[in-house]
């Protein structure tokens, strides 16, 4: 699984709530190439979420995608978040 950007390498990459919408065999390859486009030390944080657990997210996520368009739409970050 090849990555955009060849010859890059990254100061941290985040994989937040995607791994279980990737098929099972491909998990470790793209796991291993994300790694290997990192600098030495630097961080990769990944949250995953259990099959059982693939509605709720996906529900919880069309909710904040609604808030933060309704925000958008008034200036502002949008239901359950805060300005700065």
């Amino acid at each position: 699984m090849a990555l955009a950007y060849p010859g890059w390498r990254f100061d941290g990459a985040m994989c937040l709530l995607t791994f279980h919408f990737v098929p099972r065999e491909k998990r470790v390859p793209m796991a291993a190439e994300i790694w290997r486009r990192l600098k030495p030390g630097a961080p990769l944080v990944v949250a995953a979420s259990g099959a059982g657990d693939r509605d709720l997210w996906l529900s919880r996520y069309a909710a904040f995608l609604a808030a933060v368009q309704l925000g958008a739409g008034q200036g502002g970050c949008g239901a359950g978040c805060v300005d700065a």
